[in-house]
């Protein structure tokens, strides 16, 4: 277990040495297991030579599948409405509201 939290704890020190994050949060198994999170953060702090904040994603378990179902989901859209890749999920996301009330509008009327 020790080598393993080792082995994680370089990763996020690797990535957060690149992206300079406020905070790096894990998901999925390794964020959701309660005996990885101690050690890992620990070993964080020990090797870390800048103070690096690691947090538990609140998706837990899940992260990997829901950020798997919003990227396909994403694809989708662009391919069926051909959007340029500059719009965010959240652009699209606002389009598609706002259909959706334009419809509700027209559908009450």
């Amino acid at each position: 277990m020790n080598r393993y939290s080792a082995q994680v704890a370089r990763g996020v020190l690797a990535a957060a040495a690149l992206l300079d994050p406020e905070v790096v949060v894990l998901g999925g198994g390794i964020g959701s297991n309660p005996y990885l999170l101690g050690p890992i953060r620990s070993e964080v702090q020990r090797i870390s030579p800048f103070p690096v904040a690691v947090e538990v994603s609140r998706l837990g378990p899940r992260a990997g599948v829901v950020g798997a179902i919003a990227d396909a989901r994403r694809s989708a859209l662009g391919k069926l409405i051909s959007v340029p890749e500059q719009f965010s999920t959240m652009e699209l996301e606002e389009v598609f509201a706002g259909w959706g009330r334009r419809a509700q509008g027209a559908a009450s009327a």
